[in-house]
Protein backbone atom coordinates (compact mmCIF):
# COMPACT_ATOMS: atom_id res chain seq x y z
CA UNK A 1 0.00 0.00 0.00
CA UNK A 2 1.31 3.43 -0.52
CA UNK A 3 1.08 6.28 1.06
CA UNK A 4 2.02 10.27 0.50
CA UNK A 5 4.77 11.64 2.77
CA UNK A 6 2.38 13.06 5.16
CA UNK A 7 2.74 9.75 6.94
CA UNK A 8 6.05 10.00 7.89
CA UNK A 9 7.67 9.80 11.71
CA UNK A 10 8.80 13.37 13.16
CA UNK A 11 11.55 11.64 14.53
CA UNK A 12 15.45 12.04 13.04
CA UNK A 13 17.88 9.38 14.23
CA UNK A 14 20.77 7.92 12.86
CA UNK A 15 20.66 4.45 11.90
CA UNK A 16 23.17 1.78 13.13
CA UNK A 17 24.17 1.81 9.19
CA UNK A 18 24.44 5.25 8.74
CA UNK A 19 28.44 6.58 8.54
CA UNK A 20 30.19 7.10 11.95
CA UNK A 21 32.02 10.67 11.55
CA UNK A 22 34.79 11.53 14.58
CA UNK A 23 36.12 15.35 13.96
CA UNK A 24 39.60 16.06 15.64
CA UNK A 25 41.27 19.83 16.13
CA UNK A 26 44.34 20.52 16.98
CA UNK A 27 45.79 16.58 16.92
CA UNK A 28 48.40 15.64 18.69
CA UNK A 29 48.69 19.19 20.36
CA UNK A 30 47.92 19.95 24.44
CA UNK A 31 44.45 21.33 23.19
CA UNK A 32 43.55 18.71 21.13
CA UNK A 33 39.72 18.25 21.29
CA UNK A 34 37.86 15.51 19.34
CA UNK A 35 33.93 15.38 18.70
CA UNK A 36 32.08 12.37 17.92
CA UNK A 37 29.35 13.20 15.97
CA UNK A 38 25.81 11.23 16.48
CA UNK A 39 23.56 14.08 14.85
CA UNK A 40 22.02 14.39 11.39
CA UNK A 41 23.33 18.08 11.30
CA UNK A 42 26.30 19.54 13.25
CA UNK A 43 26.58 22.91 13.68
CA UNK A 44 30.21 24.29 13.66
CA UNK A 45 30.47 28.48 14.89
CA UNK A 46 31.49 30.93 17.54
CA UNK A 47 27.41 31.03 19.28
CA UNK A 48 26.83 29.13 21.86
CA UNK A 49 24.26 26.69 20.22
CA UNK A 50 26.53 25.20 18.10
CA UNK A 51 28.03 21.85 18.60
CA UNK A 52 31.13 22.96 18.01
CA UNK A 53 31.70 25.86 19.15
CA UNK A 54 34.99 27.77 17.73
CA UNK A 55 35.96 30.85 20.16
CA UNK A 56 37.55 33.39 17.24
CA UNK A 57 36.71 36.47 15.63
CA UNK A 58 36.69 35.15 12.13
CA UNK A 59 34.63 32.31 12.91
CA UNK A 60 31.07 33.54 12.53
CA UNK A 61 27.98 32.53 14.52
CA UNK A 62 27.34 29.76 12.20
CA UNK A 63 29.90 29.32 9.91
CA UNK A 64 29.21 25.88 8.30
CA UNK A 65 27.55 22.31 8.86
CA UNK A 66 28.72 18.79 8.66
CA UNK A 67 25.32 16.93 7.49
CA UNK A 68 25.10 13.08 8.05
CA UNK A 69 22.42 11.90 5.49
CA UNK A 70 22.29 8.37 6.64
CA UNK A 71 24.46 7.15 3.58
CA UNK A 72 26.91 10.26 2.68
CA UNK A 73 28.23 12.73 5.04
CA UNK A 74 29.01 16.18 3.71
CA UNK A 75 30.26 19.63 4.57
CA UNK A 76 28.05 22.85 3.69
CA UNK A 77 29.95 26.74 4.40
CA UNK A 78 26.96 28.74 5.29
CA UNK A 79 28.11 32.20 3.87
CA UNK A 80 30.66 32.72 6.32
CA UNK A 81 32.58 35.71 6.43
CA UNK A 82 35.90 34.02 5.99
CA UNK A 83 34.49 30.77 4.15
CA UNK A 84 35.20 27.15 4.79
CA UNK A 85 38.15 25.18 3.55
CA UNK A 86 38.74 21.39 2.61
CA UNK A 87 42.05 19.95 1.79
CA UNK A 88 42.93 23.64 1.24
CA UNK A 89 40.30 24.41 -1.48
CA UNK A 90 37.43 26.98 -0.72
CA UNK A 91 34.19 25.00 -1.16
CA UNK A 92 30.71 25.51 -0.73
CA UNK A 93 28.92 22.29 -0.40
CA UNK A 94 31.49 19.22 -1.15
CA UNK A 95 31.12 15.38 -0.36
CA UNK A 96 33.13 14.61 2.69
CA UNK A 97 35.93 10.90 2.83
CA UNK A 98 37.88 9.91 5.56
CA UNK A 99 40.77 11.91 6.37
CA UNK A 100 40.18 15.26 4.61
CA UNK A 101 41.51 18.26 6.81
CA UNK A 102 39.19 21.48 7.40
CA UNK A 103 40.36 24.93 7.91
CA UNK A 104 37.33 26.98 9.91
CA UNK A 105 39.26 30.07 10.29
CA UNK A 106 42.80 29.79 12.26
CA UNK A 107 41.57 25.85 13.39
CA UNK A 108 42.31 23.26 11.63
CA UNK A 109 39.95 19.97 11.76
CA UNK A 110 40.73 16.31 11.04
CA UNK A 111 37.63 14.16 9.28
CA UNK A 112 37.70 10.67 10.48
CA UNK A 113 34.94 8.68 8.57
CA UNK A 114 34.44 4.88 9.48
CA UNK A 115 31.14 3.32 6.50
CA UNK A 116 29.40 0.04 7.72
CA UNK A 117 27.88 -0.43 4.44
CA UNK A 118 28.83 -2.30 1.67
CA UNK A 119 29.86 0.35 -0.47
CA UNK A 120 32.86 0.80 2.59
CA UNK A 121 33.61 -3.03 2.41
CA UNK A 122 33.83 -4.40 -1.17
CA UNK A 123 34.90 -0.95 -2.70
CA UNK A 124 32.06 -0.97 -5.07
CA UNK A 125 29.44 1.93 -5.02
CA UNK A 126 26.20 1.26 -4.79
CA UNK A 127 24.58 4.27 -4.02
CA UNK A 128 23.08 5.14 -7.72
CA UNK A 129 21.46 8.48 -5.89
CA UNK A 130 24.06 11.72 -6.28
CA UNK A 131 24.75 12.95 -2.55
CA UNK A 132 24.51 16.86 -3.68
CA UNK A 133 20.96 16.17 -5.44
CA UNK A 134 17.54 16.09 -3.30
CA UNK A 135 16.19 12.81 -4.87
CA UNK A 136 12.64 14.18 -4.37
CA UNK A 137 13.25 18.12 -4.68
CA UNK A 138 10.56 19.80 -2.24
CA UNK A 139 8.75 22.77 -3.72
CA UNK A 140 8.39 25.94 -1.73
CA UNK A 141 5.43 28.29 -1.82
CA UNK A 142 6.90 31.33 -0.04
CA UNK A 143 4.41 34.14 1.28
CA UNK A 144 6.04 37.06 2.26
CA UNK A 145 4.54 39.99 5.25
CA UNK A 146 3.90 42.07 2.08
CA UNK A 147 1.23 39.44 0.72
CA UNK A 148 3.25 38.36 -2.23
CA UNK A 149 4.01 35.07 -2.80
CA UNK A 150 6.73 32.89 -4.67
CA UNK A 151 8.16 29.92 -5.62
CA UNK A 152 11.38 28.26 -4.96
CA UNK A 153 12.28 24.54 -5.65
CA UNK A 154 15.35 22.91 -3.55
CA UNK A 155 17.21 21.12 -6.37
CA UNK A 156 20.57 20.75 -4.24
CA UNK A 157 20.99 18.18 -1.25
CA UNK A 158 21.51 21.28 0.82
CA UNK A 159 19.86 24.79 0.70
CA UNK A 160 20.62 27.67 3.56
CA UNK A 161 17.48 29.73 4.66
CA UNK A 162 18.28 33.67 5.64
CA UNK A 163 18.84 37.03 5.40
CA UNK A 164 21.51 36.95 3.43
CA UNK A 165 21.65 37.15 -0.05
CA UNK A 166 23.84 34.32 -1.47
CA UNK A 167 21.51 32.15 0.64
CA UNK A 168 19.03 29.60 -1.60
CA UNK A 169 15.91 31.35 -0.10
CA UNK A 170 16.58 35.13 1.27
CA UNK A 171 14.04 36.40 3.41
CA UNK A 172 14.81 39.90 4.02
CA UNK A 173 13.21 40.19 7.22
CA UNK A 174 15.01 41.63 10.60
CA UNK A 175 13.30 38.76 12.19
CA UNK A 176 15.17 36.77 10.17
CA UNK A 177 18.82 35.80 11.13
CA UNK A 178 21.61 35.73 8.14
CA UNK A 179 21.44 31.69 8.84
CA UNK A 180 18.43 30.87 9.93
CA UNK A 181 17.82 27.05 8.56
CA UNK A 182 18.88 24.36 6.50
CA UNK A 183 17.22 22.30 4.21
CA UNK A 184 18.95 18.59 3.77
CA UNK A 185 18.49 15.32 2.56
CA UNK A 186 18.29 12.41 5.41
CA UNK A 187 17.62 8.77 4.55
CA UNK A 188 16.57 10.11 0.40
CA UNK A 189 13.94 12.57 2.28
CA UNK A 190 14.11 16.48 2.42
CA UNK A 191 13.94 17.60 6.43
CA UNK A 192 14.81 21.34 7.70
CA UNK A 193 17.46 22.04 11.00
CA UNK A 194 17.17 25.40 12.84
CA UNK A 195 21.03 27.22 12.79
CA UNK A 196 20.91 28.43 15.91
CA UNK A 197 18.69 31.68 14.78
CA UNK A 198 17.24 34.14 17.42
CA UNK A 199 13.48 33.62 16.51
CA UNK A 200 13.87 29.92 15.72
CA UNK A 201 10.86 28.30 13.09
CA UNK A 202 7.91 26.65 13.88
CA UNK A 203 6.60 23.61 11.88
CA UNK A 204 2.63 23.02 11.67
CA UNK A 205 2.07 25.71 14.56
CA UNK A 206 4.91 23.85 16.81
CA UNK A 207 8.22 24.97 17.65
CA UNK A 208 11.02 22.38 16.62
CA UNK A 209 14.98 22.19 16.08
CA UNK A 210 15.27 19.32 13.31
CA UNK A 211 12.57 17.78 11.67
CA UNK A 212 11.73 16.01 8.37
CA UNK A 213 9.33 17.64 5.74
CA UNK A 214 6.27 15.98 4.40
CA UNK A 215 3.92 17.09 2.27
CA UNK A 216 1.58 20.05 3.24
CA UNK A 217 3.69 21.14 5.97
CA UNK A 218 3.74 24.53 6.80
CA UNK A 219 6.57 26.35 8.07
CA UNK A 220 7.02 29.92 9.87
CA UNK A 221 10.31 31.81 9.91
CA UNK A 222 9.46 35.24 11.39
CA UNK A 223 6.70 37.17 9.17
CA UNK A 224 6.88 34.88 6.32
CA UNK A 225 5.11 31.26 5.97
CA UNK A 226 6.23 28.68 3.51
CA UNK A 227 4.58 25.69 2.02
CA UNK A 228 5.85 22.17 1.32
CA UNK A 229 4.84 20.86 -1.69
CA UNK A 230 6.25 17.72 -3.25
CA UNK A 231 5.64 16.98 -7.30
CA UNK A 232 5.43 13.21 -6.70
CA UNK A 233 4.39 11.02 -3.31
CA UNK A 234 7.04 8.30 -2.42
CA UNK A 235 5.95 5.25 -0.05
CA UNK A 236 5.84 5.60 3.28
CA UNK A 237 8.00 2.83 5.73
CA UNK A 238 4.98 0.66 7.34
CA UNK A 239 5.20 0.62 11.12
CA UNK A 240 6.34 -2.53 12.61
CA UNK A 241 3.29 -2.93 14.56
CA UNK A 242 1.15 -2.88 11.47
CA UNK A 243 1.40 -6.63 9.89
CA UNK A 244 -0.39 -7.72 7.30
CA UNK A 245 -3.14 -10.71 8.35
CA UNK A 246 -2.69 -13.79 6.33
CA UNK A 247 -5.45 -15.10 4.12
CA UNK A 248 -6.01 -19.15 3.79
CA UNK A 249 -5.17 -20.31 0.15
CA UNK A 250 -8.02 -20.43 -2.05
CA UNK A 251 -7.63 -23.74 -2.51
CA UNK A 252 -5.71 -26.82 -1.38
CA UNK A 253 -3.03 -28.58 -2.50
CA UNK A 254 -3.79 -31.48 -5.12
CA UNK A 255 -3.71 -34.78 -4.49
CA UNK A 256 -0.44 -36.54 -6.07
CA UNK A 257 -1.19 -40.29 -7.50
CA UNK A 258 -4.37 -40.44 -4.22
CA UNK A 259 -1.60 -40.96 -1.91
CA UNK A 260 -3.09 -38.31 0.28
CA UNK A 261 -6.42 -39.08 1.85
CA UNK A 262 -8.65 -35.16 2.56
CA UNK A 263 -7.80 -35.97 6.29
CA UNK A 264 -4.05 -36.23 5.72
CA UNK A 265 -4.27 -32.99 3.95
CA UNK A 266 -6.39 -31.23 6.39
CA UNK A 267 -4.25 -31.96 8.99
CA UNK A 268 -1.21 -31.00 6.86
CA UNK A 269 -2.85 -27.64 6.07
CA UNK A 270 -4.05 -27.05 9.89
CA UNK A 271 -0.61 -27.79 10.91
CA UNK A 272 0.67 -25.22 8.04
CA UNK A 273 -1.79 -22.48 9.49
CA UNK A 274 -0.71 -23.26 13.14
CA UNK A 275 3.19 -23.11 12.33
CA UNK A 276 1.83 -19.35 10.21
CA UNK A 277 -0.06 -18.21 13.20
CA UNK A 278 3.08 -19.11 15.31
CA UNK A 279 4.60 -17.05 13.13
CA UNK A 280 2.94 -14.11 12.69
CA UNK A 281 2.53 -14.08 16.49
CA UNK A 282 6.47 -13.99 17.15
CA UNK A 283 6.64 -11.18 14.37
CA UNK A 284 4.06 -9.29 16.16
CA UNK A 285 5.96 -9.87 19.42
CA UNK A 286 9.19 -8.72 17.77
CA UNK A 287 7.84 -5.58 16.38
CA UNK A 288 6.40 -5.07 19.83
CA UNK A 289 9.74 -5.16 21.23
CA UNK A 290 11.80 -3.52 18.49
CA UNK A 291 8.73 -0.79 18.79
CA UNK A 292 9.80 -0.63 22.62
CA UNK A 293 12.95 -0.32 21.75
CA UNK A 294 13.15 2.05 19.39
CA UNK A 295 10.89 4.45 21.64
CA UNK A 296 13.45 3.74 24.44
CA UNK A 297 16.30 4.86 21.96
CA UNK A 298 14.36 7.70 21.29
CA UNK A 299 14.42 8.80 24.82
CA UNK A 300 18.21 8.22 25.23
CA UNK A 301 18.65 10.26 22.11
CA UNK A 302 16.80 12.72 24.01
CA UNK A 303 18.40 12.64 27.18
CA UNK A 304 21.85 12.40 24.71
CA UNK A 305 20.73 15.71 23.07
CA UNK A 306 19.94 17.49 25.98
CA UNK A 307 23.24 16.30 28.15
CA UNK A 308 25.08 17.18 24.67
CA UNK A 309 23.24 20.93 24.68
CA UNK A 310 24.22 21.32 28.48
CA UNK A 311 27.90 19.85 27.90
CA UNK A 312 27.81 22.41 25.12
CA UNK A 313 27.00 25.36 27.01
CA UNK A 314 29.68 24.28 29.59
CA UNK A 315 31.88 24.02 27.05
CA UNK A 316 31.32 27.03 25.75
CA UNK A 317 31.55 28.77 29.27
CA UNK A 318 34.62 27.13 29.65
CA UNK A 319 35.50 28.34 26.02
CA UNK A 320 34.99 31.65 27.08
CA UNK A 321 36.87 31.31 31.02
CA UNK A 322 39.63 30.03 28.92
CA UNK A 323 39.76 33.28 26.98
CA UNK A 324 39.47 35.27 29.77
CA UNK A 325 41.86 33.50 31.81
CA UNK A 326 44.57 34.08 28.91
CA UNK A 327 43.21 37.69 28.43
CA UNK A 328 44.31 38.06 32.19
CA UNK A 329 47.19 35.77 31.51
CA UNK A 330 48.05 38.43 28.90
CA UNK A 331 47.28 41.42 30.88
CA UNK A 332 49.66 39.80 34.35
CA UNK A 333 52.25 39.28 31.51
CA UNK A 334 51.97 42.95 30.32
CA UNK A 335 51.95 44.10 33.90
CA UNK A 336 54.88 42.07 35.08
CA UNK A 337 57.21 43.14 32.05
CA UNK A 338 55.80 46.72 33.08
CA UNK A 339 56.74 45.61 36.75
CA UNK A 340 60.26 44.61 35.78
CA UNK A 341 61.01 47.58 33.87
CA UNK A 342 60.21 49.71 36.58
CA UNK A 343 62.48 47.01 38.69
CA UNK A 344 65.35 47.81 36.35
CA UNK A 345 64.88 51.67 36.40
CA UNK A 346 64.01 51.54 40.09
CA UNK A 347 67.66 49.82 40.40
CA UNK A 348 69.29 52.35 38.40
CA UNK A 349 67.82 55.36 40.08
CA UNK A 350 68.95 53.59 43.25
CA UNK A 351 72.35 53.02 42.20
CA UNK A 352 72.22 56.57 40.50
CA UNK A 353 71.15 58.03 43.87
CA UNK A 354 73.82 56.05 45.45
CA UNK A 355 76.13 57.15 43.90
CA UNK A 356 74.60 60.79 44.40
CA UNK A 357 74.83 59.50 48.40
CA UNK A 358 78.89 58.55 48.20
CA UNK A 359 79.41 62.04 46.46
CA UNK A 360 77.71 63.88 49.04
CA UNK A 361 79.08 62.09 51.92
CA UNK A 362 82.56 62.86 50.43
CA UNK A 363 81.22 66.40 50.44
CA UNK A 364 79.86 66.17 54.11
CA UNK A 365 83.43 64.29 55.40
CA UNK A 366 85.18 67.54 53.38
CA UNK A 367 82.71 70.04 54.60
CA UNK A 368 83.25 68.71 58.33
CA UNK A 369 87.35 69.15 58.12
CA UNK A 370 86.57 72.75 56.66
CA UNK A 371 84.08 73.34 59.62
CA UNK A 372 86.41 71.50 62.16
CA UNK A 373 89.69 74.38 61.17
CA UNK A 374 87.11 76.78 60.59
CA UNK A 375 85.85 75.60 64.82
CA UNK A 376 90.05 76.14 65.29
CA UNK A 377 90.26 79.61 63.66
CA UNK A 378 87.58 80.31 65.33
CA UNK A 379 88.36 79.60 69.17
CA UNK A 380 91.96 81.25 68.20
CA UNK A 381 90.20 84.23 67.34
CA UNK A 382 87.87 83.87 69.98
CA UNK A 383 90.97 83.49 72.64
CA UNK A 384 92.69 86.71 70.49
CA UNK A 385 89.25 88.42 71.28
CA UNK A 386 89.16 87.30 74.80
CA UNK A 387 92.77 88.60 75.52
CA UNK A 388 91.82 91.71 73.54
CA UNK A 389 89.01 92.46 75.69
CA UNK A 390 90.82 92.23 78.48
CA UNK A 391 93.36 94.93 77.56
CA UNK A 392 90.72 96.69 76.53
CA UNK A 393 89.10 96.42 80.13
CA UNK A 394 92.49 97.42 81.47
CA UNK A 395 92.57 100.81 79.03
CA UNK A 396 89.05 101.18 80.50
CA UNK A 397 90.34 101.26 83.77
CA UNK A 398 93.21 103.62 82.94
CA UNK A 399 91.07 105.61 81.02
CA UNK A 400 88.62 106.04 84.12
CA UNK A 401 91.51 106.60 86.14
CA UNK A 402 92.80 109.94 83.75
CA UNK A 403 89.00 111.31 83.31
CA UNK A 404 89.16 111.53 87.58
CA UNK A 405 92.65 113.41 86.83
CA UNK A 406 90.88 115.07 84.00
CA UNK A 407 88.11 116.13 86.28
CA UNK A 408 90.61 117.38 88.90
CA UNK A 409 92.78 119.28 86.70
CA UNK A 410 89.42 120.95 85.37
CA UNK A 411 88.18 121.96 88.54
CA UNK A 412 91.74 123.61 89.24
CA UNK A 413 91.66 125.06 85.72
CA UNK A 414 88.04 126.61 86.92
CA UNK A 415 89.12 127.49 90.31
CA UNK A 416 92.36 129.42 88.50
CA UNK A 417 89.87 131.07 86.23
CA UNK A 418 88.08 132.36 89.33
CA UNK A 419 91.30 133.85 91.07
CA UNK A 420 92.45 135.39 87.66
CA UNK A 421 89.06 136.83 87.72
CA UNK A 422 89.46 138.33 90.79
CA UNK A 423 93.28 139.36 90.01
CA UNK A 424 91.92 141.31 86.81
CA UNK A 425 89.56 142.74 89.12
CA UNK A 426 92.48 143.64 91.52
CA UNK A 427 94.38 145.40 89.26
CA UNK A 428 91.14 147.26 87.97
CA UNK A 429 92.08 149.05 90.95
CA UNK A 430 95.76 149.51 90.46
CA UNK A 431 96.07 150.93 87.15
CA UNK A 432 99.76 152.27 87.24
CA UNK A 433 101.43 148.74 88.01
CA UNK A 434 104.16 148.03 85.47
CA UNK A 435 103.24 146.68 82.23
CA UNK A 436 106.24 144.65 82.36
CA UNK A 437 105.35 143.22 85.42
CA UNK A 438 101.97 142.16 84.16
CA UNK A 439 103.19 140.95 80.65
CA UNK A 440 105.80 139.14 82.44
CA UNK A 441 103.39 136.78 84.16
CA UNK A 442 105.38 136.34 87.33
CA UNK A 443 102.68 137.01 89.49
CA UNK A 444 100.68 133.95 87.85
CA UNK A 445 103.39 131.11 87.98
CA UNK A 446 101.55 127.57 89.02
CA UNK A 447 103.05 126.85 92.13
CA UNK A 448 102.24 123.34 90.97
CA UNK A 449 103.71 122.11 87.83
CA UNK A 450 101.36 120.17 85.22
CA UNK A 451 102.48 116.45 84.65
CA UNK A 452 103.28 115.41 80.96
CA UNK A 453 100.29 112.94 79.50
CA UNK A 454 101.09 109.51 78.63
CA UNK A 455 101.28 108.68 75.21
CA UNK A 456 98.35 106.14 74.82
Amino acid sequence: MATDIATLPRTLTLSPSAPRVRMTAGAGSVGQKTWNLRRPITLIGSQRAAQIVLNDDSVSKSHCVIVNTGSAVLLRDLNSRTGTRCNDKPVDLVLLSDGDVLHVGPTTVQVAINSSDLSAETGINLNVDDPLIQPTPPTLTINGPDGRSRTVTIEQSTALIGRSPSSAVCLESDGISLAHALIFVFEGRPAICDLGSRAGLTLNGAAESLAPLNEGDLIQLGPYSIKVHFADARPALVSPDVVPQSAPPPHGPEPVNGALSLHSLEEQMAATWARWNDWQGSIRQSAALLQSRQQELLQRGAELDGQDAKLRGQLHDLELLRAELLAREGTLRTEREQHERSKTAWEQSQAAAQIQLEKRRRELDTMTVDLDRRRAELETLASEAAAREAKLNDRGTQLDVRQVKLEQRERRVQEMERVMGQLQTMLGQFPALDADVLSSGSMFVDPAPRPKPTPS
